[in-house]
């Protein structure tokens, strides 16, 4: 071989090289984006592109695990809705609004109640704004008394 060939293909593999990891990040924008590491450099780069970074919030990744519906004997006896959130993104999560939906036996809605979980947070000792990765956040939140005809509740992040 010449030296000219792999001179030749040796700027071909950096041009490969050059080109490539552009594309590359521009398709993992959406995942990369939201990483505390790479998020600044797309927000710069989103400055002159006109770019919009999407949000920290995947309701998606976000589990629900132990939901019930309870009395709690506090001061007195008050219907709560207890359950816990535990974020399955590989980065930090806004916490959701989420849903209560009471239902009857035909599956017709009778009652509905909308909050934001992070308002009804069990540890109040917990400071941070976003949701950590796999730790489960306990939520308890009071409820009013719903329907004699309620027998089922669904609870919807959005």
């Amino acid at each position: 071989m010449s030296i000219e060939r792999v001179q030749l293909s040796r700027v071909g593999l950096f041009l490969l090289f050059f080109l490539s990891v552009p594309v590359h990040l521009w398709i993992g924008f959406p995942d990369y984006a939201r990483s505390d590491y790479l998020r600044p450099a797309y927000s710069y780069l989103c400055s002159f592109i006109g770019c919009v970074l999407p949000d920290f919030r995947d309701v998606g990744l976000i589990d629900v695990q132990n939901l019930q519906v309870r009395y709690a004997k506090e001061p007195e006896l008050l219907l709560v809705l207890e359950f816990s959130l535990i974020n399955r993104a590989n980065y930090l999560n806004a916490y959701p609004k989420c849903r209560i939906v009471f239902q009857d036996l035909e599956g017709l809605e009778l009652s509905h109640f909308e909050f934001d979980s992070m308002s009804f947070l069990a540890d109040r000792t917990i400071a941070s704004r976003s949701m950590p990765v796999g730790i489960p956040i306990k939520i308890v939140v009071p409820l009013e008394e719903p329907s004699l005809k309620a027998v089922n509740y669904e609870l919807v992040l959005m």
